[in-house]
C-alpha cells in the first residue's frame, strides 16, 4: 500500500512539472518580441531601384546598405553574427543556399555584430555607438575582391543573391536567416584584358608661312628706281604619331557618377548602367524567406512538458489499479 502511494505521488509530481513547463512556454510566447516561433524580419535599407525578371530590388556594386533584424526567438542573445552574400538562382526560396558552398567568403562582414536580449541586431552605418559601418554589397565575382572571371557564386544585375545572416556560416544548422533576394548592378567583372599599342606612321604637316615681303628701294641719280623683293622659305612642321590603346571586350572604365542609383547616367565605361534605373528612392525590403533555430529551448520545453503530463497521468492511473 505504501509503495502504491509513493508511485502515485511520483506520477503526480511529474504531471505537475509538465504542466509548469507548458505554462512557462505560454508566458514566454506572450512576451513581446520573444513570442514562441516568432520569426525575424530582415530589412535592407539603401538607395535602390526595382529591375530584372523577376523584378527585384537592385543595389549598386560596392554600395553600403543597412541590415536590420527585428526582435525574434531565433537568435541567441549575446552571440556574434556574420553576414555574407550567397547565390539564390531565380530569387526563389527553393534555391536558397543549404551550405556555405554557394556563399562568397570574401564578402563576410567585418563588424562586430552582437545579438541583443530580444534577439534583434543591426548592421547600419554609425550604429552601436558609431562602431558599425554598414554592409557592402558586391557584384560577384568581383575584381575588387581579386576574384577570377569564372568564380562562384554569381551575383549581378541578372543573377539574384541573398544575404546569409547567422551565427555560424560553417554550420547551417545553427540559427540563421536569409534576406529577400536582390540584384547588384554595375561593377567591373573580372576578365582577361589584352592591351595593344599601335603607333601609326608619323604625320607630316606642311605649313606655308607667308610673311610680308621685304622691299629694298634704291634711287639713282639718273632718276631710275630698282626694287628687290625677298620672300622667306616655307616652314615644315612634323607631328609625332598618336597612340591607340585597345581594351578587351567586357571591360568598363571606372565611372565617375551614377553610383548608388543617384541618376543612372554615370560614366561607367560607356554602359552607364551602374545607377540601375536611377530612381534614387530609399527602399526598405522586409520579410524572411527561411530560418532555422526558432527557439529550440521552447520547443524542447513543449515536448518535455507534454511527455511529463501524459506520462504522469497514465502512470498515476496504472498505479491506482487494484492488484489481484
Amino acid at each position: 500500500m505504501l509503495l502504491t502511494s509513493v508511485n502515485v505521488n511520483v506520477w503526480r509530481v511529474a504531471r505537475l512539472v509538465g504542466i509548469s513547463l507548458l505554462v512557462a512556454v505560454v508566458i514566454l510566447a506572450l512576451r513581446p518580441g520573444r513570442a514562441f516561433g516568432s520569426t525575424p524580419t530582415v530589412t535592407l535599407t539603401g538607395t535602390s531601384s526595382v529591375t530584372g525578371s523577376p523584378a527585384l530590388t537592385t543595389f549598386t556594386d560596392q554600395q553600403v546598405i543597412g541590415v536590420t533584424v527585428s526582435a525574434n526567438s531565433v537568435f541567441t542573445p549575446g552571440q556574434g553574427i556574420n553576414v555574407l552574400e550567397c547565390a539564390d538562382p531565380g530569387g526563389t526560396a527553393g534555391n536558397l543556399p543549404t551550405s556555405d558552398a554557394t556563399c562568397d567568403g570574401n564578402t563576410i562582414d567585418g563588424d562586430n555584430i552582437i545579438v541583443a536580449a530580444d534577439g534583434s541586431f543591426e548592421e547600419v552605418a554609425g550604429g552601436d555607438g558609431g562602431t558599425l559601418s554598414g554592409y557592402t554589397v558586391y557584384a560577384l565575382p568581383s575584381s575588387v575582391l581579386d576574384e577570377q572571371p569564372d568564380g562562384q557564386p554569381v551575383c549581378n544585375a541578372t543573377n539574384a543573391c541573398v544575404l546569409y545572416i547567422g551565427q555560424n556560416q560553417n554550420d547551417f544548422t545553427q540559427p540563421k536567416v536569409f534576406s529577400e533576394p536582390f540584384y547588384v548592378g554595375g561593377g567591373t567583372p573580372p576578365t582577361t584584358t589584352t592591351t595593344s599599342t599601335t603607333e601609326p606612321s608619323s604625320t607630316t604637316t606642311t605649313t606655308s608661312t607667308t610673311e610680308p615681303s621685304s622691299t629694298t628701294t634704291t634711287t639713282t641719280t639718273s632718276g631710275s628706281t630698282t626694287t628687290t623683293t625677298t620672300t622667306p622659305d616655307s616652314t615644315t612642321t612634323t607631328t609625332p604619331g598618336s597612340t591607340t590603346t585597345t581594351v578587351g571586350a567586357g571591360v568598363g572604365l571606372a565611372g565617375t557618377s551614377g553610383s548608388d542609383g543617384s541618376d543612372g547616367s554615370g560614366d561607367s565605361g560607356g554602359s552607364g548602367d551602374s545607377g540601375g534605373s536611377g530612381s534614387g528612392s530609399t527602399t526598405s525590403t522586409g520579410a524572411t524567406l527561411a530560418f532555422t533555430g526558432s527557439g529550440p529551448a521552447l520547443i524542447w520545453m513543449v515536448v518535455a512538458g507534454l511527455f511529463l503530463v501524459i506520462g504522469g497521468t497514465l502512470g498515476k492511473r496504472w498505479s491506482t489499479v487494484p492488484t489481484r
